[in-house]
């Protein structure tokens, strides 16, 4: 409770942590490996608590993951996404221009098959950079031995230059121990260093794996910086504020089809629909920046 009890006060007052608050706020990883013991029965999520439209300066998470859909009439409707690709687009939209979403999730966002949800994730962002942990990396805290990656991405705005696509495709590979071929998207392929530990079905490697992680993130903020790639400033030269007043929302449409919404909106402002309300509050720090 003390976590909590600190995240109120920050979120209240507006500053940042100290470090001492810091070690504090990271002893809390969420409900370990009892995921399911609050969990309420299935509700209709209730678009007015505003969460789906925030213009975030980043966004950092641990998302949820499993073989599982949940519907969302912006970004789900079709149920076509697994819970974990669902909440990392999610985030990366609820990013603002320029801004970094920094998340842990399933191997199987970068590794699944199919291209289609990455390529969604491509019509708002780049992948900056990738770390794949290994097995048991999350054992102490969540209970479980399965692989995750950290994802590093940036949102995208029109007129800026692509980053690398090579995340968008996964080849089948014959991996030791295992006999069958098993799909490793193609940036692990282009940058095996950012595996901590042996690739196999799944990784092995050191538990800890918090040295790695760091030496890795920071090999990956060097690259980004010199691809241009960082965290850009909520402040455009000649145009004033992003935030500033009399911004309105404005719909774009990707070449596959895809539609998102980007708020122009004052600080604090809401849009109604029939049915729905939605509201946010931009937060004012910023992380990645060059």
């Amino acid at each position: 409770m003390r976590a909590l009890d600190l995240l109120a006060e920050l979120e209240h007052t507006g500053r940042v942590a100290t470090v001492g608050e810091q070690e504090t706020l990271s002893d809390w990883s969420g409900w370990g490996a009892l995921p399911r013991i609050f969990e309420p029965a299935p509700a209709e999520f209730d678009y007015a608590s505003g969460a789906d439209w925030a213009e975030r300066e980043a966004v950092i998470g641990n998302v949820p993951y499993g073989r599982y859909q949940r519907y969302d009439w912006v970004y789900n409707s079709d149920l076509k996404l697994s819970i974990h690709d669902h909440f990392v687009l999610k985030s990366l939209a609820m990013t603002r221009l320029g801004g970094i979403t920094e998340l842990i999730t399933s191997r199987f966002t970068l590794d699944g098959k199919d291209p289609a949800a990455r390529e969604r994730m491509y019509d708002l962002g780049d992948l900056v950079g990738a770390v794949r942990l290994p097995a048991g990396a999350h054992h102490e805290t969540a209970g479980t031995d399965v692989v995750t990656d950290v994802l590093f991405l940036r949102r995208w705005a029109e007129g800026e230059p692509r980053g690398d696509s090579r995340w968008l495709t996964a080849t089948e590979r014959i991996l030791p121990g295992h006999e069958e071929p098993v799909s490793v998207n193609d940036y692990f392929g282009a940058h095996p260093q950012y595996v901590l530990g042996e690739l196999r079905a799944t990784v092995v490697g050191e538990r800890d794996a918090a040295g790695g992680l760091v030496e890795a993130t920071a090999a990956i903020a060097v690259t980004a910086r010199t691809a241009g790639l960082t965290a850009t400033p909520a402040t455009v030269p000649g145009e004033g504020s992003r935030r500033g007043p009399g911004r309105r929302w404005r719909r774009s449409t990707s070449p596959r089809g895809h539609s998102a919404w980007t708020s122009t909106a004052s600080p604090r402002s809401s849009r109604t629909a029939p049915r729905y309300r939605w509201t946010f509050t931009p937060t004012s720090k910023s992380a990645w920046s060059s």
